[in-house]
């Protein structure tokens, strides 16, 4: 279970957690809302992980949302499915890339921001085209390092006196519009969490690993969240963590004063380049998928003697490469959440549909209470995507754009189907 539970860990912590509670405070009113919201982001996590298992365990193939999708609903929305999942891996890899840029910046590194990202993606590139063992092996690193620092950065803060609070205004109320955004924030430091799924065919005995190894990594997570928030609120007034850009930094300034902002970027920057390595890796097996089941070129369906997809890990590379270069870390975080939203969605509705027109399909493990974790988790995400477009019209259309440049796959997947 080692290498499970450290892509579940090394998938969902990164540097989010030092930076997303400042804008999520400024979004609600009062401390207690704070510390809920972010254990619903757990709660929510877990009731997504039900159904995932189920299919995982049930369809053990690497690929995840393609394999699922194509199997619920045919192979266009296979291939529809797996092209949103490949993006949203990318993009997501292209501005982690651009972050690692940015706090190597703070920590006095004067190069251009696209060139450092650039060069941070063909450096894990070239890692994970020279052994996949090597490449495993430094993502369990990447997350016990990770792990024991944000235990300790939490320890330090829970050690120093805490911070004086100062009542919320009075009158102050949760509107929609914050909750939405609070909910966005959240969940978006959340994802990741999944990634575990695409390395089910790679995987030794996945019906008893992959649940254990989801639901410890979620637990740890949760409570490290959970906690890393409750900490920044005794080390911080609910003010000034609201206006916070870096409230990890902040806090941890009452505790080792100037030399803050470099421990906290040292942290970042491991984190980064630890999650940027597992993004590499995911987005190369989803492609190896699409490969598999005609909705992508063959060649990237081949794999080299080290265990590595060779073209799969080079297209990766080269794509996140050029949308790295921009060094546009709003731009491109902007055009990723709507797609994460979507592949959840269609992942939960193949759960769903799997269970009506398959019942008889074995289950090596099954979500309990079905359909209710389906239920849920498709009310929340739908609800998140229509207040995205709402709110952020011209992302959600930049994101359909890019989902429309895969129509070619779609066309040639319809050729080589028909063509038998």
């Amino acid at each position: 279970m080692p290498f499970g539970l450290a892509v579940v860990l090394g998938g969902s912590i990164g540097s989010g957690i030092l930076r997303t509670p400042g804008p999520v405070a400024a979004a609600l009113p009062n401390p207690r809302l704070l510390i809920l919201l972010w254990l619903f982001g757990g709660v929510l996590a877990f009731i997504e992980a039900l159904p995932l298992i189920e299919l995982a365990t049930a369809l053990p193939r690497t690929g995840g949302a393609i394999v699922y999708v194509e199997r619920a609903f045919g192979h266009i929305a296979g291939t529809l499915a797996g092209w949103c999942s490949w993006l949203q891996c990318v993009i997501s890899l292209a501005f982690m890339a651009v972050v690692f840029a940015e706090f190597a910046q703070r920590l006095g590194t004067h190069a251009p921001v696209g060139l450092m990202a650039v060069g941070l993606i063909v450096t894990i590139t070239a890692l994970n085209l020279s052994d996949t063992r090597t490449s495993g092996w430094g993502q369990m690193i990447g997350a016990v390092v990770k792990l024991l620092g944000l235990l300790a950065l939490i320890a330090l803060l829970f050690a120093v006196p805490p911070a004086p609070q100062v009542s919320h205004p009075p009158g102050s109320a949760l509107s929609l519009g914050g909750a939405v955004i609070a909910l966005l924030l959240v969940n978006n430091t959340y994802q990741g969490w999944s990634a575990l799924v695409p390395f089910v065919e790679e995987m030794r005995d996945p019906t008893r690993t992959m649940a254990r190894a989801m639901f410890v990594g979620l637990a740890i997570i949760t409570v490290i969240y959970v906690g890393m928030n409750v900490a920044l609120l005794r080390a911080l007034p609910f003010a000034t963590l609201a206006h916070s850009t870096l409230p990890a930094g902040d806090a941890m300034a009452r505790v080792v004063g100037p030399l803050a902002d470099r421990v906290i970027t040292a942290l970042s920057l491991i984190s980064v380049v630890a999650i940027a390595n597992l993004t590499t890796m995911l987005p190369a097996r989803i492609l190896l998928a699409m490969a598999r089941a005609r909705s992508a070129p063959a060649v990237f369906g081949r794999i080299g003697s080290n265990g590595s997809p060779y073209a799969a890990t080079l297209a990766v590379g080269l794509v996140a490469g050029v949308l790295a270069s921009s060094g546009a870390y709003i731009a491109l975080n902007a055009m990723y959440a709507p797609l994460a939203i979507l592949t959840t969605i269609a992942v939960m509705l193949a759960a769903w549909r799997l269970r009506r027109t398959e019942p008889t399909l074995p289950r090596p493990v099954r979500m309990p209470g079905h359909p209710v974790p389906v239920v849920v988790a498709l009310t929340v995400n739908i609800a998140m995507l229509v207040a995205f477009v709402a709110t952020s019209p011209l992302e959600a259309l930049g994101s359909v754009g890019l989902v429309a440049l895969g129509m070619p796959l779609l066309l040639l997947s319809q050729r080589k189907q028909s063509g038998g």
